[in-house]
């Protein structure tokens, strides 16, 4: 996939370093980190958009709040005896933050993000 002709503004931060490296479990924020836009089988997208919001919530900056979060998570999921290691990913970054933009135009990025997606992909 062509990223560059994707509508994106902000390519995602990279994790910070682990204050100790445990060779046995794989961070999920370095596995989306280190994704790769040729063949993925899901994309990561982040929507910054705090319009609905009444209080200062700070829901625009959820995107990063979640990549952040990623990095105390594994990509094993030992319920399901599972690793998400063997799906192609790729963190395609955030749309433009919208603090205070109408939702349609927002929805609209979206839609506009999706097309240029769906154009080069099976999806």
């Amino acid at each position: 996939m062509d990223v560059s002709r994707v509508p994106r503004v902000l390519p995602a931060g990279l994790p910070s370093p682990p204050a100790f490296v445990d060779p046995n479990f794989r961070r999920a924020a370095d596995w989306l980190a280190a994704g790769t836009e040729s063949a993925p089988a899901f994309l990561v997208i982040g929507a910054p958009y705090a319009g609905g919001s009444i209080s200062r919530a700070h829901c625009d900056g959820a995107p990063e709040a979640i990549r952040r979060s990623l990095e105390r998570f594994s990509t094993f999921s030992s319920d399901f005896d599972t690793s998400l290691e063997r799906l192609a990913v790729f963190d395609i970054g955030d749309l433009p933050r919208a603090i205070s933009v109408p939702v349609e135009e927002f929805q609209q990025h979206v839609a506009e993000v999706l097309l240029a997606v769906r154009a080069q992909t099976d999806v």
